[in-house]
């Protein structure tokens, strides 16, 4: 795919939670209902629950750890074998 270019209309979230990536996933598809952008969510790290999202949605994300599932008409590229550099810990 070098040199082609495809454009996407992102939503960035600070945190990897599901449900925040959950309402991102729902504000993106809400938002590009009648244009022909590819969706992206970037997060500080792609889990699997995350990546099950995607995929049931056809939407792409990145990470900042160096994953991603781009998904577009035209290819399909994965990556997610780095490790969380960014894990999150809160009291229940």
């Amino acid at each position: 795919m070098r040199g082609r270019a495809s454009a996407f209309v992102a939503e960035v979230k600070a945190r990897t939670a599901p449900k925040l990536a959950s309402e991102a996933i729902w504000r993106l598809k809400n938002n590009a209902r009648n244009r022909p952008e590819n969706l992206l969510l970037i997060v500080p790290y792609l889990t699997k629950t995350i990546v099950a999202m995607l995929e049931r949605e056809a939407i792409s994300g990145i990470d900042l750890s160096g994953n991603y599932l781009i998904q577009t008409r035209e290819m399909t590229a994965i990556r997610l074998d780095q490790k969380n550099r960014f894990k999150e810990s809160q009291p229940i």
